[in-house]
């Protein structure tokens, strides 16, 4: 099967939405009925479009599977611009499909799928900067994404100095630069802020925002499921980081650099979810892992450790539902 997944065969296009209908059927007759802090504090973006639809479960949940369903072929349109993989595959859609659907409770609109399509669209800018002269509007257009994606998820704001982060990698950062990056993160603030201000509600904005910036996380959402999980996750990043850079030195240059701002927006979601954020962030982070965890198993010349990873990941991604729907108790 993973054979099969691997390559750029016309049937996988076939098999990614069975795979996506058998992982998202539950959500559709059993309502989670899970809430997470952005739900309790939502920002106004997404506040708006929850109110309009909060009453409508049927079509939340088929808004989130269309959005995780256009991010997973995105996949491959960024894989193919930016030839992350060296070969032509579908592997980077169904890593992603698997990702996003790792957690039944985030299978209905949420406030981080909507970000997340901003967040792709954040890293293509910025990865486009790469051997660029003039790379101010992907400077401003990387930030101004990334902050409207905020104004749904609000912790999507803590990845901004990554422009910064990921432009010294793949360019250069200067005054000029950060000056504009800056510009673009506080313009979609301020169209708010004047909506709030017109509506003579900008003391509400204020407080979204202040309660946002101080929450403090308990990890309150998770059980043994979700540890054992995200624990394999974890496993699975070291693994891949490992044998990426072990053979570094066989990388194209633009290659080593796109996987490092990979890697390190990894990192930065791994920070943000310690501090700042709950299991969401896994449907941000699965945009750079998506393409990591691809390369990963293509890379693998041991074919047999390939099927046991893949194989363990689909076990585990099935025990997680199975629990949250007590199929299984254990």
């Amino acid at each position: 099967m993973i054979r099969l997944l691997k390559s750029y065969q016309p049937i996988v296009l076939f098999i990614i939405p069975i795979v996506t209908f058998l992982l998202w059927i539950s959500p559709f007759y059993s309502e989670p009925n899970i809430f997470f802090y952005f739900d309790n504090l939502p920002m106004p973006l997404y506040k708006w479009i929850v109110d309009l639809l909060n009453n409508y479960h049927w079509i939340l949940v088929v808004c989130s599977l269309l959005l995780t369903s256009l991010l997973a072929y995105l996949m491959v349109h960024i894989n193919t611009k930016y030839i992350f993989i060296d070969t032509r595959t579908y592997l980077p859609t169904i890593s992603f499909i698997l990702l996003a659907s790792s957690f039944a409770e985030l299978q209905q609109l949420n406030s981080a799928i909507i970000s997340a399509i901003c967040f792709y669209f954040a890293i293509d800018r910025i990865f486009d900067s790469y051997r660029k002269n003039d790379i101010l509007s992907n400077a401003f257009d990387s930030a101004f994404l990334i902050s409207t994606g905020s104004l749904f998820y609000f912790n999507m704001v803590y990845y901004f100095p990554m422009i910064w982060i990921a432009l010294v990698i793949l360019n250069k950062l200067s005054w000029r630069i950060i000056l504009v990056s800056f510009l673009g993160l506080l313009l979609p603030y301020f169209f708010i802020a004047f909506y709030f201000f017109y509506n003579e509600k900008l003391d509400n904005l204020v407080e979204i925002i202040a309660m946002n910036l101080n929450f403090i996380h308990f990890y309150e959402n998770l059980n043994i499921s979700h540890l054992i999980y995200i624990s394999f996750l974890v496993f699975f990043i070291l693994a891949s980081a490992i044998s990426f850079y072990a053979g570094i030195n066989t990388k194209k240059i633009s290659i080593r650099k796109y996987y490092n701002v990979l890697f390190w927006f990894v990192l930065f979601s791994i920070i943000i979810f310690l501090f700042a954020s709950s299991i969401e962030i896994l449907l941000i982070m699965a945009i750079p892992l998506s393409l990591i965890f691809s390369n990963y198993l293509i890379q693998i010349k041991n074919e047999w450790w390939s099927k046991t990873i893949f194989m363990v990941w689909i076990i585990l991604l099935i025990y997680n539902q199975l629990h949250f729907y007590k199929v299984i108790g254990f």
